[in-house]
């Protein structure tokens, strides 16, 4: 989860056009625990993801975030004036300085924590973990949506799109991890299944 800053709440209030309280308030079940279990989290944005890389920090404090749409990854063949055939050694180099330039024009704002909509290349991720960036794939847009409402982050279409004005300041980062039991039908046994859940708060 991934709670807002005080400076990020007062800064971008919830918007007085929409008055359905299911915008500002969201329910996450877990299928294991008990009812007392349960917790309120003011302020803070929960969903069910996990960081990228188990060496990536899953629990940060004050942190700066960016919301990226789309994947960032190198897409084979965007170039009209690449040849059809070349060799993998070619193809591979290329697509390294690609990532290369992508995660330094990330990493040119010093996020501590990176949230995409899809995908991310493996060499980019180990690119990110070597600059101490969190990263959490396949967010979904009503994710997206919430954290930018809440950290004051504006979601980048692309990373040419990302400017100090799109980074937003979470107050807290952390990833938390709960096995859930999980029915198998009407005459089998239920049996646990690892889940992580992410968020800002």
């Amino acid at each position: 989860w991934i709670s807002s800053s005080s400076s990020s709440s007062s800064r971008f209030p919830p918007s007085p056009y929409v008055m359905d309280p299911r915008e500002y308030v969201k329910i996450k079940r877990i299928a294991t625990g008990d009812p007392r279990d349960s917790r309120v989290l003011p302020r803070a944005v929960v969903f069910r993801r996990n960081v990228a890389h188990r060496r990536m920090a899953s629990s940060r404090g004050a942190s700066r975030i960016v919301l990226l749409a789309g994947a960032l990854e190198y897409q084979r063949g965007e170039s009209p004036a690449a040849p059809r055939l070349s060799s993998m050694d070619a193809l591979l180099d290329q697509e390294h300085e690609h990532l290369r330039a992508a995660v330094a024009r990330v990493c040119d704002l010093a996020p501590d924590v990176l949230c995409v909509e899809r995908t991310v290349a493996r060499f980019a991720q180990e690119l990110l973990l070597e600059r101490g960036v969190s990263v959490v794939l396949r967010v979904k847009t009503s994710a997206l949506r919430r954290l930018a409402r809440s950290t004051g982050a504006s979601i980048a279409a692309a990373v040419d799109e990302l400017t100090e004005n799109a980074v937003g300041v979470c107050g807290e980062f952390r990833v938390e991890s709960h096995a859930e039991t999980r029915e198998l039908g009407e005459e089998g046994e239920g049996e646990d299944a690892g889940g992580g859940g992410g968020g800002v708060k």
